[in-house]
């Protein structure tokens, strides 16, 4: 989980599962709205998000370049 600004953001699912995904939610609102942003991931993702941007990694996995 990450608080940037108004908005919750959360890593969700079982690890080795591909049913992991990213939601944020708006705390300003009266009633939020879970917002997708990815979803089909192989397990719950570690979040950091600043402003309007966020970032979702997984540790563990096969290595990879950025």
């Amino acid at each position: 989980m990450w608080l940037a600004g108004d908005r919750l953001w959360v890593g969700h699912g079982l690890t080795n599962s591909w049913s992991g995904g990213v939601v944020g939610l708006d705390l300003s609102a009266t009633t939020p709205d879970p917002v997708r942003i990815a979803s089909g991931l192989y397990g719950p993702r570690k979040i950091a998000a600043g402003g309007s941007t966020v970032v979702a990694g997984e540790n563990g996995s096969s290595p990879g370049d950025l």
